[in-house]
């Protein structure tokens, strides 16, 4: 027989340690005891649920007191409306264009400083007097007022009309503005070499220009001097008007005997010849009776035996 190694005593552990109730116990006990750690761990879970509840609640707290405690955003700054810019002026075509462009006289002179502020005013004024220039008076009829027209008329029926603008050499124009604000047109022609003035309301309205002749006193033009020939013609107008409202006065002519004559052949009474004046036109005769005076200018030829 072999013999067994002989193994080492085990020290002795004295009576086996209790497990407890709910080892190894099938009892009551042991469900018990089950039954604790269920409800443990059942305690713990919602212990933990509530928790994180708490936790959670505390944040959103913190947030949403974190949220009211900033200062609002300023307001955004007011809008300004923006300011709408004028149109630019029309772009006015200057004389010299118009002239070229429409085939007009190149007897008409109207300085672009001196012409109206629109291309139709500048247009009708150019044409209007381009058909003095071409002697056209139809063209010209349809522009003026009707009394003008009337006039213009009887112009052409009687030939001044074609005999006058046949001599025209030059027109200068310039515009300017009537005492109560009437567009006018100062023209001077030059014809055969002398200035003859016309000053002309007119108005473009609806494209359709129409022109009126302005009175004109005699002898104007040797009174227009200065820049504002216009305010001037007015002036001179109204002067006019002023003296013509005037009475007549009363002029008494000295009356002169002449049927006796003197012992030394002066006519009158008591008259005497001025020492150096020619005699008589013979002895015994009568002085002839001179002509009126002519208006200054070129001296008129003496008749045969006057003075």
């Amino acid at each position: 027989m072999t013999s067994q190694p002989n193994l080492p005593s085990q020290p002795d552990q004295g009576p086996p340690e209790d497990p407890g109730p709910c080892v190894g116990r099938p009892s009551a006990a042991a469900s018990r005891c089950r039954l604790t750690a269920i409800l443990g761990l059942s305690v713990l879970g919602t212990s933990a649920g509530v928790l994180s509840s708490l936790m959670l609640a505390g944040t959103a707290a913190i947030v949403l007191a974190g949220c009211g405690s900033e200062p609002e955003p300023p307001p955004p700054p007011p809008v300004r409306p923006q300011r709408e810019e004028a149109p630019p002026p029309p772009t006015v075509e200057s004389v010299d264009s118009i002239i070229r462009q429409r085939g007009l006289s190149d007897k008409l002179v109207l300085a672009d400083e001196h012409a109206p502020a629109s291309t139709a005013e500048r247009v009708a004024i150019l044409e209007f007097f381009d058909a003095f220039a071409r002697s056209d008076d139809r063209g010209l009829a349809e522009m003026l007022t009707p009394l003008d027209e009337q006039e213009l008329r009887s112009m052409v029926e009687s030939g001044v009309w074609a005999a006058s603008t046949s001599k025209i050499e030059l027109i200068e124009l310039r515009t300017g503005a009537g005492p109560d604000g009437q567009s006018c047109v100062l023209a001077i022609f030059l014809v055969d070499g002398v200035d003859q003035p016309q000053l002309w309301y007119y108005s473009v309205e609806g494209g359709v220009p129409e022109f009126e002749s302005v009175a004109c006193p005699p002898g104007l033009m040797k009174k227009l001097y200065g820049e504002d020939l216009i305010t001037l013609w007015h002036k001179l107008i109204d002067e006019e008007r002023m003296l013509a409202s005037l009475p007549d006065e009363d002029v008494t002519i000295r009356q002169v005997d002449l049927s006796s004559e003197s012992d030394d052949g002066s006519f009158g009474s008591g008259g005497s010849t001025p020492a150096g004046a020619p005699s008589p036109g013979g002895p015994g005769g009568r002085r002839p009776v001179p002509p009126p005076r002519a208006p200054p200018g070129p001296a008129a030829p003496r008749p045969s035996g006057g003075l």
